[in-house]
């Protein structure tokens, strides 16, 4: 059975050393380490005694010092002397009597004898000493030296020097989850038996070494730190000397203040693609509500600080933007944001928001864009073609066409391609379809349509057309004969403003005027003075405006056939017998007779310009001769004779020039010379020169009677 006794944690080294030991001049204090082997018979009969019992408990009581012990029995030097084996040194008996021998003599007692202590406050309260405990404790004590449980002095020892404690990262505060590694370092000349990390008092790790060493560094980690360790930490080490653990001063403290971390904030990309194209603007957004106060924030593209903005106050709640105006290849990379706080002069940033891919591919090259026929002004019903050329770009699948930047038409082709034509046709353009034309191509790209740049734009302008003026002949007839002087007029009434009229024959300018100043109506008029075979056409008018500088034409007006046919030939006209003057009752043959002209159809016979005779011939000639008598007195009456012939063309009679006409004087019977002509007075009816007579008919049938 082992027991041990501690005072002020001082050691008491064991009895068989104790003459090693080197003895401290400064006061200590006492301990008493026994050993209990085994017991001689004639002393433990003294344990049968209540009194023995009591004095060896209070000589095993924690406190208790071997001068008091033997104060109280009274114990002399020599009683120790013939109790116990005498060694060449001071044994630990003899220092103990010479110790109780000086204490009864109340003198001072050398060290690392103490006065002072439940020891003295014991003996003060003791009675006085009686024989009989005297006694006990005379045949006690050499028990206890039988039995080595004598008690020894003890040499003082100061502590081992606090080791170092460092904590890595440095910081005045910490963020909840972050890991904070404490190091306990300890060198010097002692040697360590382990450390022992402390949170506040409380131990929280101990590492005991598997060998003693001169100098160890140990670590504990606090993965994720929260606000509960958020305490002074330290650490010791120690080390064991005779089954003892002997600490060493406590290191410095390490204080480890923690803060809750700043919630992510959200990343936001205006306007959201998969890919962007060169050129456009694109903005990043960062927002951050409902956090701890913010002092900044921060942009990031591939995890480099691209902006940061400090805040004047801190604040809740923070919207902060990043415009990338005209993106480039060299701005796509993966961008996100952070915000931060600065508490204890740490600045404490948030978690980093969500990221955002910006990919940015360059836009294909501008397709052409052509219109046919190419005109600065369009009239309405026009058909326009446009077309759309695309070559040498990558990858196309498909094109778009645009009128004002609106779409109208897109065709996607059904396999890719590096050359593409498309068209689009304006059949009858209207004022609808004006505006300003563009094409562009697109290709595929991470799923987003990549537009190419646009084509140049062309525009289409539409105006109305000019309404048809109208042409009208004077005169007006079927067909004309050559000589006659022709009219044509052409009358624009109602149109948009003129700046022009053109005649036309078959589709030949034969006649262009340029009005001073635009007008809303006019007439012009073109004069054939004379027509020949020639000019035998179709004629037609048309008006002009000038809108863009282009000539922009009305409709062509209603077409004038002009008809030309050459005059017949003058007929000769011939009386038979020849005679100046004829009585009356003689016969009288008038022939009318034309050589080499076309085909004639009829004759007629004049007397004084009224039609006395009209015959239609039974074919049409060439050559012919008609012959009339007026025979008697109805028939032969006096006048100028005259004949002409005429033909059908297009349903109207051109007539010939008259023949040269011939005087007929009549007279009675008797002598010429006495012969008084008194003319009969007649009543006639003149007949239109259209008229066509029966065959056979005389001409006195439609002369009235006598007046």
């Amino acid at each position: 059975m082992k027991s041990k006794f501690y005072q002020h944690l001082g050691e008491i080294p064991n009895p068989s050393n104790w003459d090693e030991e080197e003895t401290k001049t400064e006061p200590g204090p006492y301990s008493c380490d026994y050993a209990i082997h085994q017991a001689p018979g004639e002393a433990m009969s003294l344990l049968s005694d209540p009194l023995s019992i009591a004095a060896l408990l209070f000589a095993l009581s924690p406190g208790a010092d071997l001068p008091d012990l033997l104060h109280h029995t009274q114990l002399t030097q020599a009683t120790y002397n013939d109790k116990l084996p005498q060694p060449q040194s001071q044994s630990p008996l003899s220092w103990a009597a010479g110790q109780a021998a000086a204490a009864q003599r109340g003198g001072a007692c050398s060290p690392p004898c103490v006065q002072t202590g439940p020891a003295a406050e014991l003996r003060t309260q003791l009675p006085a000493p009686s024989d009989q405990l005297s006694m006990v404790l005379t045949l006690l004590l050499p028990l206890l030296a039988s039995l080595q449980m004598l008690p020894r002095p003890v040499s003082p020892q100061d502590p081992d020097p606090a080791p170092q404690l460092t904590v890595s990262p440095q910081q005045t505060v910490y963020v909840t989850g972050e890991a904070v590694t404490l190091t306990c370092s300890v060198s010097g000349t002692s040697i360590v038996s382990g450390v022992r990390f402390f949170r506040g008092d409380q131990e929280i790790q101990r590492e005991e070494l598997p060998s003693l060493q001169y100098s160890y560094t140990d670590s504990i980690q606090l993965s994720g730190v929260s606000g509960l360790r958020a305490v002074a930490y330290t650490c010791e080490s120690w080390k064991t000397e005779s089954g003892r653990e002997i600490a060493s001063e406590r290191s410095q403290s390490i204080s480890i203040a923690v803060t809750g971390p700043i919630p992510a904030p959200q990343l936001t990309v205006s306007p959201q693609q998969l890919v962007y194209t060169t050129g456009e603007n694109v903005i990043l957004t960062c927002s951050v509500a409902r956090a701890p106060t913010i002092s900044g924030v921060r942009f990031f593209k591939d995890n480099q600080n691209i902006q940061s903005k400090k805040l004047p106050s801190p604040r809740y709640r923070y919207t902060d933007s990043i415009q990338l105006s005209g993106v480039s290849r060299a701005q796509a990379g993966v961008y996100s944001c952070e915000s931060w706080k600065t508490e204890s002069g740490r600045e404490i940033a948030s978690e980093r928001s969500q990221s955002i891919s910006i990919a940015v591919a360059d836009p294909d090259p501008a397709p052409q864009l052509t219109a046919s026929p190419q005109q600065p002004v369009y009239i309405t019903g026009e058909a326009v073609t446009l077309t759309c050329s695309a070559t040498g770009a990558p990858t196309m699948s498909g094109v778009r066409f645009f009128r004002d930047n609106q779409k109208i038409q897109s065709k996607k082709l059904p396999s890719p391609r590096y050359i593409y034509i498309d068209s689009i046709q304006l059949s009858g353009v209207s004022r609808a379809q004006a505006g300003m034309y563009s094409c562009e191509s697109w290709k595929t790209e991470s799923g987003r349509e990549i537009a190419s740049e646009r084509s140049q734009s062309i525009s289409i302008a539409v105006t109305d057309p000019l309404p048809a003026p109208q042409l009208t002949v004077s005169p007006q007839q079927p067909v004309y004969v050559t000589g006659e002087a022709v009219t044509l007029t052409c009358s624009a009434t109602g149109a948009s403003t003129m700046s022009g009229i053109r005649l036309f024959r078959y589709n030949q300018i034969i006649h262009s005027m340029k009005l001073p100043s635009p007008r809303y109506s006019y007439t012009v008029s073109f004069r054939l003075s004379g027509v020949s075979g020639w000019q035998a056409r179709v004629y037609s008018c048309e008006s002009w405006k000038a809108v863009s500088g282009q000539e922009i034409t009305s409709e062509r007006s209603q077409h004038i056939s002009i008809t030309v046919t050459d005059p017949l030939p003058v007929p000769q006209l011939t009386k038979s017998p020849q005679q100046p003057v004829y009585i009356t009752g003689e016969a009288v043959t008038l022939t009318c007779s034309a050589i080499g002209a076309p085909t004639v159809s009829r004759v007629r016979f004049f007397r004084d310009s009224w039609i006395i005779h009209s015959k239609e011939l039974p074919s049409s000639q060439y050559k012919y001769s008609e012959s009339i008598q007026l025979a008697g007195v109805s028939g032969l009456r006096a006048g100028k004779y005259s004949c002409e012939s005429w033909k059908t063309v297009s349903g109207q009679e051109i007539a010939s020039e008259r023949s040269r006409p011939i005087s007929i004087a009549v007279t009675e019977l008797g002598s010429i010379s006495d012969v008084t002509l008194t003319p009969y007075r007649h009543q006639f009816t003149r007949i239109p020169t259209a008229h066509v007579y029966g065959r056979g008919r005389c001409c006195s049938e439609v002369l009235g009677p006598p007046a």
